[in-house]
């Protein structure tokens, strides 16, 4: 199901300059290996020649993260592999311990961001829990909630929650979205549990939307309570459906 963006979170943010600079390793390390210095334009417009499939991946790359593609967490561990590939190729033909050190560290910091990323990727206020092509309207058991939004409350429920966000989906759909902050209340158990968010992804349709709680605490009962007492009752959103 494809989405709107509506904020972009530092971890994707990071990730990108990371991207960026996979390009400027390699042009680091192949400078170090042929003793050229790395500041030279047209060496640098060489290497992009010389690696246009990896200076491709990296565009490609940023791409999917920019737009949060589910394959982006592939692109990167590919872009990242064949920097890996030819630093490595480089030194079997002049080895230099420097470029041999960084290119430790560099996979280490790819394995990081990798894991990182991959874990932003699999936040449900990214995931429906639902698709466009669905027969019937997502899940099967409902809990209800309430999107609070300038006084004005608009009735759905949840379709894929953790502790961290949620997707929700709404009853009617909104006209705009140039809002910052949401309240979300969960109706369960017959009592309400409420937590202060913002508003990251939304659908076309204007009726999903997901939303990343913010650090504010709530008085009575919030989403942390909601989350604790789901997970121990074997509530799942995914066995729901």
């Amino acid at each position: 199901m494809k989405l709107k963006i509506k904020e972009r979170s530092p971890i994707l943010l990071n990730t990108l300059v990371f991207i960026l600079f996979c390009f400027l390793l390699l042009h680091v390390l192949t400078s170090l290996v042929n003793e050229v210095s790395s500041f030279h334009l047209s060496y640098l417009k060489q290497n992009v020649f010389r690696f246009k499939f990896i200076f491709l991946t990296m565009i490609i790359s940023a791409y999917s993260v920019w737009f949060i593609k589910k394959y982006s967490a592939n692109l990167l561990a590919l872009l990242t592999t064949m920097i890996l590939f030819e630093g490595l190729m480089a030194i079997s033909e002049d080895f230099n311990k420097l470029v041999l050190f960084l290119l430790f560290v560099f996979s280490i910091i790819s394995y990081y961001f990798y894991q990182i990323w991959k874990s932003e990727l699999s936040e449900p206020y990214y995931n429906p829990n639902y698709t466009d092509t669905d027969l019937f309207e997502p899940m099967l058991y409902r809990i209800k909630v309430e999107l609070i939004i300038d006084e004005s409350i608009h009735a759905g429920h949840l379709t894929n929650w953790q502790e961290t966000g949620a997707f929700v989906y709404l009853e009617q759909p909104l006209t705009k979205v140039n809002f910052d902050q949401v309240q979300l209340r969960v109706n369960f158990m017959q009592e309400d549990f409420n937590a202060q968010a913002q508003i990251c992804a939304y659908s076309n349709d204007m009726r999903g939307f997901g939303i990343k709680f913010s650090q504010v605490k709530e008085t009575g009962f919030s989403w942390a309570d909601f989350f604790i007492t789901s997970y121990d009752m074997g509530i799942d959103a995914h066995h729901l459906k």
